[in-house]
């Protein structure tokens, strides 16, 4: 075991980090602009679907050797569900950086937790070495510590699935605002005050201000010659438009994020239709596990390295009860 490293590992911290959100002079991501978007409600329960769909699943080390305390402990004490909302926001920005917490256990070094970073704190050097910025140093990226994990051979930004979903959010939170607008203009009958010609400009003021107080509580007194008029405006077409338009960018995202639109949309369809969409959430599922497969086999191994116990295993995903 390698006394030396566990030591240094162990005891490592990095700086407090600057929550700011720093850019990268490297990147012109708004990251800051893309974490907001996970406002949206739709899109929101999308992502959780596809964590859901991960967080079922268990792994078990299969090796050549008979299960060992290191395994055991290893399975009990990682932190699968930081490393499942990793590998969901390495699929959703493009790349997502992690750093590894590391705890001894009954002299066996593990790492116990694991810290997100912002992407914003992640630059490149002159040499094309990954290093983490706290806001006033750049501080080099330490193997066993730290991991960038990415759904590509490169961390690519502009690859994350929040880029796509971007601009139909936007027309969505548009269509929103415009009809909550129509819905304040037009959602109760528009009073209309007529008057007798050579009234003063305060009784005409006071009749204004009456009719706008009668919004609220929908009571008026005013004059016998005052003459008042309620006209319902027809407004369903127009609602109707921007319903469409917010259904039609909220498929879109059910697209984009799950590959499909049955689980977040209550439609009807044919047998068919169903089972194409169960068949392509498998696919997506499938695809999450191997990355997910990919980035718990490396720390492990650097848990065996770490701990000096170099030997050949196999993870493997088996669905919870």
């Amino acid at each position: 075991m390698n006394n030396k490293l566990i030591k240094e590992l162990t005891s490592r911290k990095l700086p407090s980090k600057v929550r700011n959100r720093i850019r990268n002079s490297s990147s012109r991501v708004n990251y800051t602009e893309l974490r907001e978007l996970l406002n949206d409600t739709h899109l929101w329960a999308c992502v959780q679907s596809r964590k859901g769909s991960l967080s079922k699943y268990q792994f078990q080390i299969e090796s050549n050797r008979s299960s060992t305390e290191l395994y055991d402990k290893f399975i009990a004490n990682f932190d699968y569900s930081s490393l499942i909302d990793s590998v969901i926001n390495s699929i959703l920005f493009g790349f997502q950086p992690i750093e590894l917490v590391w705890a001894m256990f009954d002299g066996i070094a593990l790492p116990s937790k694991i810290e997100l970073l912002f992407q914003e704190e992640i630059g490149i050097n002159s040499d094309d070495n990954y290093f983490i910025y706290d806001g006033l140093n750049k501080i080099d990226m330490q193997q066993y510590k730290h991991l960038i994990l990415s759904n590509a051979n490169n961390m690519i930004a502009n690859d994350g699935l929040l880029f796509k979903c971007n601009n139909h959010i936007k027309y969505k939170r548009a269509s929103t605002k415009y009809w909550v607008m129509l819905n304040e203009k037009y959602g109760m009958p528009m009073l209309i005050g007529k008057y007798e010609r050579g009234i003063s400009y305060e009784e005409v003021t006071k009749l204004a201000d009456s009719l706008i107080d009668m919004v609220h509580d929908s009571v008026l007194v005013a004059p016998k010659d005052v003459e008042l008029q309620l006209i319902e405006p027809n407004k369903n077409g127009s609602a109707k438009v921007y319903q469409d338009m917010i259904d039609y960018c909220n498929k879109e995202i059910s697209k984009v994020i799950l590959s499909q639109t049955l689980t977040t949309e209550a439609e009807s369809g044919t047998y068919a239709t169903s089972k194409v969409h169960q068949e392509t959430k498998v696919d997506v599922i499938k695809s999450d596990l191997m990355i997910v497969n990919k980035y718990l086999s490396m720390i492990f191994t650097w848990v065996l390295e770490v701990n000096s116990s170099l030997t050949d295993f196999n993870l493997k995903a088996v669905e919870g009860n």
